[in-house]
Parts: structure tokens; sequence; C-alpha cells
């Protein structure tokens, strides 16, 4: 049981981190492709 247990526990944090670090750097990406497509459309 304590197995899994710690199992779940150890998932959370990392996810937390990654979910974290993906969209921080997926912002930059959505700003240039809004940018990219103003600038198409203007």
């Amino acid at each position: 049981m304590t197995h899994g247990a710690a199992a779940r526990i150890e998932p959370h944090p990392a996810p937390a981190a990654t979910l974290r670090r993906s969209s921080s750097d997926l912002l930059p990406p959505v700003q240039m492709q809004k940018a990219r497509s103003v600038r198409l459309v203007g």
C-alpha cells in the first residue's frame, strides 16, 4: 500500500513543474504565431 501512495505522491510535483515549464515555453511561440497572423492579415 505504501508503494502505491508514494507513486501517487511523486507524480504530482513532477507534472506540476512540467506543466509550468511547458506553459512558459508555449507562451512565446503562441505570441509569435499571433503576431505573424496579424502581420499576414494586416
